[in-house]
């Protein structure tokens, strides 16, 4: 493979890591409630992670040549996987969310979605049952809409590492091929 494109696709791959990366971090410690982390940004955090340590090999890969092989597809092609379900787990948990919005009622259902609300914790006192969120519609409702942006961003950052890693298991192909 080229290793100015290879280079170039993995400084973009970095580059998306080290953002998926700080806008979960971003998100985790915005967390109001122990033990109330929903799964999917524990997961977005993995696959940050990971993206990170598959860009490093693939950087490797210019000068290490057991890397360039199908083992460095595999990898990547494995990264793409974790990225693409991470993203479309984050974007259906949003769906029907627009995080622009500032009325009551969006608002509202942000207050009840586990990812932007900063987790809910279960209270009774005397008769009453309910739930305290760390985020709600009548009082935190800038923090709410920052919290819904920075998912979306994760979803789309993922996303767009989908595409660059097809493009790097592309080239890798395609180098493989020609040194056969």
């Amino acid at each position: 493979m080229s290793s100015i494109v290879n280079l170039g696709l993995r400084g973009l791959q970095v580059l998306f890591a080290i953002i998926i990366i700080g806008l979960t971090a971003n998100l985790i410690n915005g967390q109001v409630f122990s033990g109330t982390l929903p799964a999917i940004i524990a997961f977005t955090m993995f696959t940050g992670a990971f993206g990170m340590l598959g860009a490093i090999l693939g950087i490797a890969s210019n000068w290490v040549e057991v890397l360039q092989s199908i083992l460095m597809a595999g990898i990547d092609a494995l990264t793409a996987f974790f990225y693409l379900a991470g993203g479309v787990v984050l974007a259906y948990k949003l769906r029907g969310l627009n995080c622009g919005n500032t009325d009551t009622v969006s608002r509202a259902k942000m207050t009840s979605n586990e990812l932007l609300n900063g987790g809910c914790a279960k209270f009774k006192q005397g008769g009453d049952k309910g739930s305290l969120c760390g985020y709600a519609w009548y009082n935190d409702a800038d923090k709410l809409n920052s919290r819904c942006k920075m998912n979306e961003a994760d979803a789309a950052f993922m996303f767009l590492s989908v595409i660059v890693l097809c493009a790097s298991v592309v080239m890798m192909f395609l180098h493989i091929k020609r040194n056969k």
